[in-house]
C-alpha cells in the first residue's frame, strides 16, 4: 500500500470487505467470445490463449467485482506474481463460440493465494453449452516491489475479495 494515506488505493484498501471465518470469496464472472486470431489449423482455440483469458479475467474482476482497477493496482506497493498454472483442457472451444470464466480465490495464505478457474459454455443451442469447457488453478503470489522480494498481503488488499 502506499505511504499516502490520502491515495485513492490507499482509502479503497481502507474500506476494503472484513474477512471473517468461513466467509466466502467473491466470486468473479466475465463473459467472452472466441476471436478468429486465436483459432489453430485443427479449428480449436489454441492452448496459449486460455492462460490469456483467465489471467484478464482476473485483473477485470478486480476492476468490476471489488473496485480495483489497472492504475490502482499498479499504484500499490506490491505486484501480483503468477507463480504456477495448472490448465486441464476438457473440451475443445471453436470460433466464435461464447463462454464464461468464473474465478474465486480457493486458499489464501500470509503471501500467496491459490486461485480456481472455469470456463464454461454459454452457448445454450450447442453441444458445450452449461458444460465445464476447462478448469484452472494458478497460484499467486505477492511481491514488494521495490525489493522484488516476496512479501506479505498488504493489510485490507485480500479482506476485498471475501464477502
Amino acid at each position: 500500500m502506499t505511504g499516502n494515506p490520502k491515495s485513492l488505493t490507499a482509502k479503497k484498501l481502507k474500506e476494503g470487505r472484513r474477512k471473517e471465518p468461513g466467509t466466502p470469496p467473491v466470486v468473479f464472472e466475465t463473459r467472452h467470445r472466441v476471436q478468429f486470431r486465436e483459432i489453430d489449423p485443427y479449428g480449436h482455440m489454441n492452448m496459449a490463449y486460455y492462460l490469456l483469458y483467465y489471467s484478464d479475467h482476473r485483473f477485470e474482476g478486480m476492476r468490476t467485482f471489488i473496485g480495483l482497477d489497472l492504475k490502482d493496482i499498479a499504484a500499490l506497493d506490491i505486484g501480483f506474481h503468477i507463480r504456477t498454472v495448472t490448465i486441464e483442457y476438457l473440451r475443445p472451444i471453436v470460433a466464435d463460440q461464447e463462454f464464461m470464466i468464473r474465478s474465486h480465490i480457493a486458499e489464501l495464505g500470509h503471501g500467496q493465494c491459490e486461485v480456481d478457474f472455469a470456463m464454461i459454455g454459454t452457448d445454450t443451442g450447442t453441444d458445450a453449452g452449461n458444460k465445464t469447457l476447462s478448469t484452472a488453478r494458478m497460484r499467486i503470489g505477492c511481491i514488494n516491489k521495490s525489493s522484488g522480494r516476496p512479501c506479505a498481503w498488504p493489510p485490507g488488499l485480500m479482506e476485498r475479495f471475501y464477502t
